[in-house]
């Protein structure tokens, strides 16, 4: 029983990354490249105010 628990986890932590790769893959690929001066407009739009703050905080 314990090792289908740590079976289900493991797959909802993939899920939940390929999720979020699938939602917004610049974040992850372009964060340490992309140039500091970008303008606000140019940046993606977050799908919800948790991501949009952690672009905030990337960005700053």
């Amino acid at each position: 029983m314990k090792r289908i628990a740590i079976l289900m986890t493991l797959t909802i932590m993939v899920l939940g990354a390929a999720f979020l790769f699938w939602q917004k893959p610049t974040s992850f690929v372009l964060s340490e490249s992309a140039p500091k001066n970008n303008p606000p407009e140019t940046s993606i739009p977050s799908a919800t105010p948790e991501q949009g703050r952690e672009n905030d905080a990337i960005q700053a």
